[in-house]
């Protein structure tokens, strides 16, 4: 049997911040990146944590606040309506008839 390992952690009604990833295209972003990431590193350790989990979790938040820091937040596009003008006046034909 293969268990498979969840890499997202849901937690009802929180939204996962993403960056803006695409900014590591260009290439001084990507070296400021670099940069910033590794005087984090520097200063704050992954190390030292009293289980591995408590390491990850200290490496993740120093990547993802240098990641936020440098590139930002990732901008959602504008949602499209599905119901319309139209449409709404077809359900309210038929909340009338109901």
């Amino acid at each position: 049997m293969r268990d498979e390992i969840s890499n997202v952690k849901k937690i009802r009604g929180e939204r996962i911040r993403k960056c803006c990833i695409s900014k590591l295209q260009d290439d001084n972003m990507t070296n400021n990146y670099d940069k910033r990431l590794e005087e984090h590193l520097k200063q704050f350790p992954c190390i030292g944590g009293e289980t591995i989990q408590e390491e990850w979790d200290l490496c993740e938040s120093t990547i993802q606040q240098v990641a936020e820091e440098v590139l930002g937040r990732q901008v959602s596009g504008k949602r499209n309506e599905w119901c319309d003008e139209d449409c709404e006046g077809q359900l309210k034909g038929k909340m009338r008839r109901t």
